[in-house]
């Protein structure tokens, strides 16, 4: 029995099969449980009201001494929006996280390795997006140096050695979880933009997406993507960033960059050996006449005697 289906009853068929195959994002409900979870969190807090940005007008609810309280509802509507696009983003290709705030630092970390992202948490390094031709030899000599440590290195002074790894922690703040960049991003989310202008920036001049946590004081102009909240407390970021971050993992199926933990201690252990195996090869490098034996005798010429020696 063969049955034949009309234009129609076929898209139909597929738009249904698209529907049961689809990935089911985790994106808040908007009732009063979401709302409370959120009131906990400290989202709605803004800052003083003397300190706002125009810009952020339409996400502020209302004034309440002298603090702006930010729309809870607009913000579970912009989340899941910025939801869906970060799925879109992170589904074509890798996603980076920006933080430079020192209390949400193991936050943002966390989110982007559960999630295979890149992730700056500490001072931004300039040109990481837009001169990266340059900014990759940095990386590069981060990695040479983490193997170079792992596997032994030869031929160095102690003091060529305690250099390496001051050069090793310096490199390690500002690229340590860029370690496997190696092509433009997805997309950059950016908690607070005002505080890392400079990353929106080289975003937007290399057409990146941004998805950014913007609080009542920070300017929306160069944002795709705003989600207000408050973007000092550590469990309001924390809410929304995981949120991010499950959306990431459904796109790119725990499939990106691994991120590895230098662990310093190994490093001054390696520091130590290679030390030990220099002075053993500088004594095994001493002459020791045998016993018994003359020493050779050592006679030091000026270089004037030398030359009438050759002539």
């Amino acid at each position: 029995m063969v049955i034949i289906l009309d234009r129609g009853s076929l898209i139909r068929r597929m738009k249904e099969d698209k529907e049961k195959n689809k990935v089911k994002l985790p994106l808040l409900e908007l009732n009063d449980l979401v709302l409370d979870e959120l009131l906990k969190a400290g989202v709605h807090f803004g800052h003083r009201t003397q300190i706002w940005d125009p810009s952020m007008r339409p996400y502020i609810y209302t004034s309440r001494d002298g603090i702006h309280i930010i729309d809870l509802i607009k913000t579970v509507q912009k989340l899941n929006e910025a939801i869906e696009a970060i799925y879109e983003y992170a589904s074509k290709g890798e996603v980076m996280f920006v933080s430079t705030k020192p209390q949400l630092r193991d936050v943002v970390k966390t989110a982007a390795i559960n999630s295979h992202s890149h992730f700056v948490i500490n001072r931004w390094p300039g040109g990481l997006l837009t001169n990266y031709l340059v900014t990759r030899k940095s990386i590069k000599k981060l990695n040479d140096y983490i193997k170079s440590f792992k596997e032994g290195i030869e031929n160095r002074t102690k003091k060529e050695l305690l250099k390496m790894k001051e050069e090793l922690a310096r490199l390690n703040i500002l690229y340590g979880g860029v370690k496997m960049f190696n092509k433009r991003p997805a997309c950059v989310v950016v908690v607070d933009p005002k505080k890392s202008l400079i990353a929106v920036r080289e975003a937007k001049r290399m057409n990146i997406p941004v998805i950014a946590l913007v609080d009542t004081n920070a300017s929306i102009k160069m944002i795709d993507h705003v989600i207000p909240t408050n973007d000092d407390a550590i469990h309001a970021v924390e809410l929304i960033i995981n949120k991010l971050s499950e959306a990431i993992s459904l796109a790119n199926n725990g499939v990106g960059p691994e991120y590895y933990e230098i662990n310093f201690e190994e490093v001054d252990e390696a520091v130590q050996n290679m030390s030990k195996k220099l002075e053993e090869k500088r004594m095994h490098g001493n002459v020791v006449a045998e016993p018994g034996k003359a020493q050779p005798r050592v006679i030091r010429v000026s270089r004037e005697q030398a030359k009438r020696f050759v002539k």
